[in-house]
């Protein structure tokens, strides 16, 4: 629900939500599409793929949305793909994939775009122990690198271990705030 309420997917009964300056829940439908679209990133836990698409295809929507040439989306792609280390598999539909191929390639997609923010629901979560430290590492770099912000829900202490903030929340109530020293 946060994630959804911060990525503008769901209205919030009351208050606001400001993103850089912009509330966002006051903006009409139409521009709260497109500050999504230049701005937010999502992972979603179900994936969301397009199935009848390849997984390029998944993953170059959002470029083709924003208006990115042919070969400029090439070269996303191709370093993309390197990174999640599904090179191989770019041209396979979700249903060829396994949950764990389909989770990188939603990564991927969410990244595709070069967003500010990135909003990422359990995102390791069927990920085996050495391509979820690999997503990580790519996130990390990201940060650092590409200044994206990622914000997670996730139970999983791989994640929690390595994020510099982590908020805790029980029944939508935040219950501890902590600043940690980010683990590289």
């Amino acid at each position: 629900t946060l994630l959804n309420l911060i990525g503008g997917l769901d209205q919030p009964d009351e208050g606001q939500i400001t993103i850089n300056g912009v509330d966002i829940t006051s903006m009409s439908a139409n521009a709260l599409i497109d500050f999504r679209l230049k701005n937010i990133g999502f992972v979603f836990q179900s994936f969301n793929l397009i199935p009848v698409l390849t997984a390029k295809e998944n993953v170059e929507l959002i470029m083709q949305l924003q208006g990115l040439d042919k070969e400029q989306r090439q070269e996303r792609i191709d370093a993309l793909f390197s990174q999640i280390g599904l090179s191989d598999k770019i041209n396979s539909r979700p249903a060829q994939l396994s949950g764990g191929q389909q989770q990188r390639v939603a990564v991927a997609r969410a990244l595709a775009s070069k967003p500010q923010f990135v909003l990422a629901d359990e995102p390791t979560a069927n990920l085996d122990t050495a391509s979820a430290a690999n997503l990580l590492d790519i996130m990390a770099l990201l940060n650092k690198e590409e200044q994206m912000t990622f914000v997670f829900s996730t139970h999983d202490s791989r994640v929690i271990e390595r994020a510099r903030r982590v908020i805790t929340l029980v029944d939508g109530r935040i219950v501890s705030d902590t600043n940690q020293v980010q683990v590289v």
